[in-house]
């Protein structure tokens, strides 16, 4: 079966016309801004023009050809996500609220955690996982130039994760892995590869996830299903398959003019001739099953003296007093919030904030926690144009010139925290990563 005679599936004649002919445009690109750093009064006055999303009221589209947001030092520290505008209705339908325990459980790149730790506001815990060891780089990447420092980012199996946190969130995020319909437009290659059997491959493995992903749910928790795919046999069949299996319901998503109905009463699909991205079907779900395992911390802290170490730095650098669970790993300094579930025998790669390294008494500090503060949380700053020669030569690892104040300075671009310097009074050593450094 080829895609075309599949799409008779879904689509009317006219429908399948209107999507061939989408797929011929270009790409629609947006993204959405992280308001755990970044003011959209502030970003619209540096960036005129842009164009609002119709219901993320934090995100813009926007030409790339006019805007280059993905080489902006604004995107290196982490002020926004580039994103697109439907996958973005996926957080958005959700709805996140402070405090909320969430699972993001097949999480990388990130979008979608980054957005839901926006939302959260340093309230509450995000675990991100991603089975992928190569893509859950990437997540814990964008997780710590996000600033978030209540995320707990995880390279786990599903079962194992599904065993052990039955019944403890208050939503789940399930953004399945699919045969990707809605990338053909940005990614020929994703078009050239779909197949039906693919279809019906996925479709099995998104029946397995989802189940593992409802037990995650406590009793009138929500979690959202989704794909960036327009089969029906990966969607609307997938959430059968769970009713059929559980006492879960679905919840009723608002119908609005630029979505379309699903074959499911209650899910929605965004086709892109119709909602302005690339597509995506989503589906609230509410668990209506008592699955109850006790969730126990038991972190152990770290010794005071390596606390009281950090303690010397935050009082002679920094304007704030951080305070949570002080853990230990080797010679690295992390804070949690809390101390919400023993983190041993986890694949864990970001423990909540990374805050440094402890080396023979004495603390370097990690760009995470620079990443992490805000402009008026440190005694020494140095705030940057976002299309200054001095930011460049910040991003490629250069010295800058000195502020005359010895030690740690922290570098911001637009009053966004971008990273690290010491100053010697001579100059500004360089402390961004030389692996995030642009050659």
């Amino acid at each position: 079966m080829d895609y075309i005679t599949y799409l008779k599936k879904i689509l009317n004649d006219e429908e399948i016309d209107l999507m061939m002919e989408e797929y011929k445009k270009k790409s629609v690109t947006s993204l959405r801004l992280n308001l755990l750093k970044c003011d959209k009064d502030k970003f619209c006055s540096v960036f005129n023009g842009l164009e609002n999303h119709k219901y993320v009221d934090e995100a813009f589209y926007y030409d790339k050809e006019v805007f280059a947001f993905g080489k902006c030092a604004l995107h290196n520290a982490g002020a926004y996500y580039i994103q697109d505008a439907s996958a973005m209705m996926v957080v958005k339908l959700l709805g996140i609220e402070k405090g909320d325990k969430v699972l993001d459980l097949c999480a990388a790149p990130g979008g979608k955690s980054s957005q839901v730790a926006s939302y959260l506001k340093e309230t509450g815990l995000l675990v991100s996982n991603d089975v992928s060891n190569k893509r859950v780089r990437d997540l814990s990447e964008n997780i710590e130039r996000m600033g978030a420092s209540n995320v707990i980012v995880m390279n786990e199996n599903v079962e194992k994760i599904s065993e052990y946190f039955e019944g403890y969130f208050d939503k789940v995020i399930l953004d399945a892995p699919c045969s990707g319909q809605g990338m053909f437009r940005k990614n020929s290659l994703t078009y050239d590869d779909w197949s039906y059997e693919k279809t019906l491959r996925m479709a099995e493995v998104q029946k397995d996830l989802i189940l593992k992903a409802y037990k995650c749910l406590k009793k009138g928790g929500i979690m959202v299903y989704s794909t960036c795919t327009f089969a029906k046999e990966e969607n609307e069949d997938v959430i059968k398959y769970l009713l059929s299996k559980t006492k879960a319901s679905v919840v009723n998503i608002e119908m609005k003019d630029d979505f379309s109905r699903s074959f499911l009463d209650g899910a929605v699909r965004l086709y892109p001739f119709k909602f302005k991205g690339e597509g995506h079907f989503v589906c609230l779900i509410k668990c209506n099953d008592e699955y109850e395992k006790e969730v126990k911390g038991g972190n152990k802290p770290a010794f005071r003296k390596d606390i009281e170490i950090y303690r010397e730095f935050e009082e002679k650098f920094l304007n704030v007093k951080l305070d949570g669970l002080f853990i230990k790993m080797g010679d690295e300094l992390h804070l949690l919030k809390e101390d919400y579930f023993n983190l041993s025998g986890w694949r864990v790669l970001r423990n909540g904030l990374h805050l440094g390294s402890i080396k023979n008494n004495r603390f370097e500090p990690n760009h995470a926690l620079a990443l992490y503060l805000k402009k008026e949380n440190v005694k020494n700053c140095l705030d940057l144009r976002y299309n200054s020669r001095e930011v460049d030569d910040y991003l490629k690892g250069l010295t800058l010139n000195t502020l005359n104040s010895k030690g740690y300075v922290l570098v911001c671009v637009e009053g966004v925290s971008l990273g690290f310097c010491k100053d010697d009074g001579r100059y500004l050593k360089n402390l961004y990563p030389k692996g995030l450094r642009v050659m």
